[in-house]
Parts: structure tokens; sequence; C-alpha cells
């Protein structure tokens, strides 16, 4: 994966991740914004993680693993019996896992779309928010579909960010979302592509995936504040692109901050799709 020269980010809180594929931070900079994604997410994930049928035992992979929520989720699933890796492009979020997983889980790093691992030798392949910025997300799926056992499971979660929930309205949220939609499709990435995953799944080779669909929507969860977040690290690069100007993004992260911690407002994260089926014998 090509790098580029990090971009400083002008609020003060780090560096942002600057890969031809990521616009928000990873590493310690984006740790926050990850960690409530995992608070929000991972309960509807560990249901559907169930319900594809993985348990003690078996055999699991996490590409792009990120910090490690998911990872360290699916060693708690298959237990010491089983056996988890954790694979991401980032030295500095594998980390952060390795802080967080238990010591047998193997983590490496390499490009999600060429892993270097065995072929076919996991009961269940997972991916959480990384096809959506991916410029060639067929490769990757290609990749974990490769990377399962002949009717092994493959999990993919991925966003829709033409679906949030506000009440009372926040045009900030609906901002904040054209902003993020319009920066991915100016880099080849699609921040819809949760309604892709049923389609690319079944081309792929998994037959017939299962979809459910989840928003978490809250008046005081901390999630809240990562619709905020994501203006905060993309910001250098909404700026760069000319898609908003620095004043127009201070005001809206204000807003979204200012409605994160109003316990009236009702907010929810995007809309995500959980996309899952087992693949086709080979």
């Amino acid at each position: 994966m090509q790098t580029l020269a990090p971009a400083r980010d002008r609020y003060g809180r780090g560096e942002v991740s600057a890969t031809d594929d990521y616009a928000l931070r990873t590493g310690a900079p984006g740790v926050e914004r990850m960690n409530l994604l995992a608070g929000a997410f991972d309960p509807a994930t560990r249901e559907v993680l169930r319900k594809a049928g993985l348990a003690p035992g078996m055999r699991a992979v996490d590409v792009g693993c990120g910090p490690g929520a998911v990872t360290a989720l699916l060693a708690e699933l298959v237990g010491p019996a089983g056996a988890v890796t954790g694979v991401d492009g980032s030295a500095a979020q594998l980390e952060l896992a390795r802080a967080r997983v238990p010591p047998h889980v193997e983590l490496v790093e390499a490009d999600v779309r060429d892993t270097g691992l065995p072929r076919g030798a996991f009961d269940l392949v997972f991916c959480r928010f990384v096809l959506m910025h991916l410029s060639d997300p067929g490769a990757a799926m290609e990749e974990l579909v490769a990377l399962a056992r002949p009717g092994g499971m493959v999990v993919c979660v991925e966003p829709v960010f033409t679906i949030h929930i506000a009440e009372p309205p926040l045009p900030a949220l609906a901002r904040m979302a054209e902003l993020m939609m319009a920066l991915g499709a100016l880099r080849g990435q699609d921040w819809r592509f949760g309604l892709r995953l049923p389609e690319l799944l079944a081309d792929a080779g998994v037959a017939d995936p299962v979809i459910t669909l989840t928003a978490p929507a809250s008046l005081t969860a901390p999630y809240k504040r990562v619709n905020a977040l994501n203006l905060v690290e993309a910001s250098p690069a909404l700026v760069d692109a000319g898609l908003a100007t620095e004043a127009e993004l201070e005001g809206t992260i204000a807003a979204l901050e200012a409605a994160a911690a109003d316990k009236r407002q009702l907010i929810s994260l995007a809309g995500t799709l959980h996309a899952y089926g087992p693949t086709r014998g080979r």
C-alpha cells in the first residue's frame, strides 16, 4: 500500500492517516473514534457471529482488524481450543491490537487484498468497515472468500451513510454524511458500501448471503460523538479537496458535539449492514 506524507491535524489532535485508502486516523490518534464504534456495533456483531455458527474450537480471521476489538471478540467466542488471526496493513493498528487480544492470537501485518495467509484455512472470515475505504474492494472480497474453507462463513460489515436518524432533525448530521460521501467519491470509495455487499458476496462465491441492518441510536450513549469525530479526522482531506472550508467544518463539528452532549437529542450512527453466508464448495 502506498504511503504519502502525513498531514498535520489543525485541531491539535495528532496526525491523520495519509495512505491511499484511508482518510481517517489510524493508530493512537484514531483510537477514541474506533473504540466508540466498537462499543456501538459489537453487540450486533456478536449476535451475527452467533447466527453464522462461530463456535468454540473454530479457526477465524479478522481481516483489517484495526485495534483489535473484533479480534478479541472472535478469540472469546472460539475459546482456547480455537485459533484467531488478525490482519492489518498498519503497524500502529496492530500495536494497539496486541495490547487488547489474548497472547495466543496471531497478528499479521499485510495488505487486506493479499494477506499471504493459507487458502481455505478458516472456518470464519470476518471484515468490518474496511471495504468502504478501498478503491478496489473486489480484490479484497476475493481474498476473503479464498481464505475460507469450502462451506466456511464469510461475514462483512459496512455502512450506508445515507441512513441516519436524528430527532429533532439535525442539519449538521446530514452535512457530515454528505461531506464524507463526497470525499469518498473523489477517492474512488463508496461510503454507502453496505448496499453493495450482497451482490459482491454473491459474485465472489458466497451463497445466498443473510443481511441485517443495524443503526445504533441513543439519547445519551458516548458513541454519539462518532459523527463529530468523523469530521475532525477528515477535516484536512476535506479542506484540501475544496469540499468545505475550515470555518464551515468548525461550525459543523461544534454543532455535532453539542448534539452529542444534549440528552434530548436522538442521534444514530450510519445504518450498517451485516452480511454473511457460506462459501460454495470448491
